[in-house]
């Protein structure tokens, strides 16, 4: 894990404050530093302490207010008790997700569904419940629900020849967080509060080898995937930061409802 030497060209989140869910590592990580070094104070949270507690370390270096927290987002008590522990925010970034994989969808126990239900979709209902009618008081919120290409197409077994290539729950989770979207951004929009979602590709990096829902597929699936993205290359951080500082920020004020698919055009064709 490193902190990006690109800070962006402003701190235009100065004076806000930033919860970004599974913050520790992987994406979570770069949304949180990409917000830290527009100027937000962070919050990030996630299940081990030690990543956290690293992470929120390494964010403090932009000069802004870094917290970690260590909690299960998937149980409704944990919830409460985050929500407890660090107060009200102004931007939401529901990031923590989870994925099962299975030869056949056949073999998917009804207990590993509903994991993956808690998680991916439960939990940032659950979040937005508990921060966003603060944010509506004080007339200004934004909501970003991570979905995926997968939130948006189904996952085609042929493009993973060197593992397990089933994760319908995942798909399934991803595809009604788009919906969850969608239904919070008519709710909440007439209070100055916007829920969008963004939808990942396939990224690589130091912080995310090549992958997608969590996975690090073997080289003849990453040779297969790259096939499938028009612009022929993985994605990179630079390719997400600038992104979710928009969202994040007063300039995407007129956008709700939205889903920013970052792909290089995997889900076009």
């Amino acid at each position: 894990m490193r902190l990006s030497e690109e800070t962006g060209p402003s701190r235009d989140l100065q004076g806000r404050r930033a919860i970004i869910t599974g913050g520790g590592s992987g994406l979570g990580f770069i949304f949180a530093d990409a917000l830290a070094a527009a100027g937000a104070d962070v919050v990030i949270c996630g299940r081990r302490a030690e990543v956290i507690q690293a992470a929120a370390e390494q964010l403090a270096r932009h000069g802004v207010a870094a917290e970690g927290h260590a909690f299960d987002l998937s149980r409704p008590e944990e919830i409460d008790r985050f929500k407890a522990a660090v107060g009200e925010t102004d931007i939401l970034i529901n990031n923590a997700g989870y994925s099962i994989r299975r030869d056949s969808w056949l073999e998917v126990t009804a207990a590993e569904w509903q994991e993956v239900m808690n998680i991916n979709l439960m939990a940032p209902f659950l979040l937005a419940q508990r921060f966003v009618p603060g944010m509506m008081e004080r007339g200004f919120g934004r909501v970003v629900n991570l979905s995926s290409v997968y939130g948006l197409v189904g996952a085609n077994p042929d493009h993973y020849p060197d593992m397990a290539s089933d994760n319908t729950s995942y798909v399934a989770s991803k595809h009604a967080l788009i919906g969850l979207t969608k239904n919070l951004a008519l709710r909440v929009a007439h209070a100055g509060v916007t829920v969008n979602t963004l939808s990942p590709g396939m990224f690589v990096g130091e912080t995310r080898q090549a992958r997608t829902d969590g996975v690090v597929p073997g080289q003849k699936t990453g040779e297969l995937l790259l096939k499938e993205i028009p612009l022929r290359r993985f994605g990179r951080e630079a390719d997400l930061r600038g992104l979710i500082t928009f969202i994040a920020g007063e300039g995407s004020a007129y956008i709700t409802g939205h889903t920013f698919v970052v792909d290089g055009g995997f889900t076009v064709g």
